[in-house]
């Protein structure tokens, strides 16, 4: 495993989290409805910095055999970081061209799933791909919203808006908007994940019997699991975000299986296990060969 890629197998599929980028931020901007008291000492047993988390941008290449398909583009140009991302160099790294991709998944439109949609010289990324999102985003995101319901600084929402405006609008061409949940391509499906962003979507990945859930921003740091009821400052719509991420949670304790996240400590990778009436997180181990990643608990 690179530092900034992990592969593992998924059936006949073979997937590779990639860390596009990441960034340092203050914790409580995930955490806005839950007091300090409570949470900080859960971390302080894990031994985890109780004010700042380090979140990478995680995209996820999946490789069927047919097609190369890809789940958002990270950061890209617009870099919220010191540095832009680093998502084409570190696809070519694992033998990937971009003119190699077929399919590109849009999670959502937040400014760190969307950014490598282009070229530094603003030309696709992707030039032969069709790029995938949910219509209610679409519509969302070029209503000229005015992101009212987010407690964050005009500035930020400046961002928000230049990003898609940058980096999916000149997509429209190669943009296949869903109406429903529906099967992309055969063995990944798209899951209506409502609330985060008005038109979020979780990925169904599956083959041979074997299942992986891209849950993207529907889960953002670990005590979301303890803490489900917990709001982001980038949630568009808290109530649903919490419905949303409810189901998620039951789907994936149930179902038993392996979880991809975008923001999780990399590679993004584990379980979802019932504690109580709550949910704890069983992060992959990696310190093992790819090969020997579990796809099912």
């Amino acid at each position: 495993m690179g530092s900034e890629t992990f592969r593992f197998p998924l059936g006949n599929f073979s997937c590779v989290a990639i860390r596009d980028n990441g960034f340092r931020y203050p914790l409580a901007m995930f955490l806005t409805n839950l007091p300090q008291e409570t949470y900080q000492p859960l971390l302080r047993e894990r031994g985890e910095d109780l004010e700042q988390v380090d979140l990478p941008y995680t995209c996820m290449l999946i490789e069927t055999g047919r097609e190369r398909v890809l789940i958002d583009t990270g950061i890209g140009r617009d870099g919220a970081g010191p540095e832009p991302g680093r998502l084409l160099p570190l696809l070519r790294a694992e033998g990937v061209e971009p003119e190699e991709i077929g399919t590109v998944i849009l999670s959502h439109a937040h400014t760190d799933h969307i950014g490598g949609t282009l070229t530094e010289e603003g030309n696709p990324a992707f030039p032969h791909a069709v790029y995938v999102m949910f219509q209610k985003e679409w519509d969302f995101w070029t209503s000229s919203p005015s992101l009212a319901e987010l407690p964050v600084d005009a500035d930020f929402k400046r961002k928000m808006l230049a990003s898609v405006r940058n980096n999916v609008l000149p997509m429209r061409g190669q943009l296949d908007l869903l109406q429903r949940e529906t099967e992309i391509l055969p063995g990944i499906s798209a899951i209506a994940a409502f609330g985060h962003s008005p038109g979020h979507m979780a990925v169904q990945i599956s083959s041979e019997g074997q299942r992986l859930l891209f849950v993207a921003d529907a889960l953002i740091h670990p005590l979301n699991l303890p803490y489900p009821e917990t709001r982001g400052v980038t949630d568009h719509v808290p109530e649903e975000m919490l419905a949303t991420r409810l189901r998620l949670l039951e789907k994936a304790a149930r179902e038993k299986c392996l979880v991809a996240t975008s923001h999780f400590q990399f590679p993004g990778l584990g379980y979802v296990r019932p504690k109580g009436d709550r949910w704890e997180w069983e992060p992959v181990r990696v310190s093992a060969h790819p090969g020997a990643v579990p796809a099912s608990g």
